[in-house]
């Protein structure tokens, strides 16, 4: 029981952390360096895509769609 007692505010103070996380802006510096390195290492352009990624029971998903085609 005693190991319950100290368990509970850990927990409780751990979630408020988290909390505190939703809602942050993004920073647009990050997002470049995000954006500039996936280009070096995907095989499409991040600009022309969306991807979608659906957690499941077995791990997840992710699938990856072009939403503007390439203009030749």
């Amino acid at each position: 029981m005693s190991k319950l007692i100290w368990f509970l505010p850990i927990l409780l103070l751990a979630l408020i952390g988290c909390q505190s996380q939703v809602g942050e802006t993004v920073n647009p510096a990050r997002l470049k360096e995000v954006a500039d390195r996936g280009a070096q290492v995907m095989s499409f352009d991040l600009e022309r895509t969306t991807h979608i990624f659906e957690k499941q029971d077995n791990g997840g998903l992710s699938q990856m769609m072009e939403t503007q085609p390439k203009l030749n």
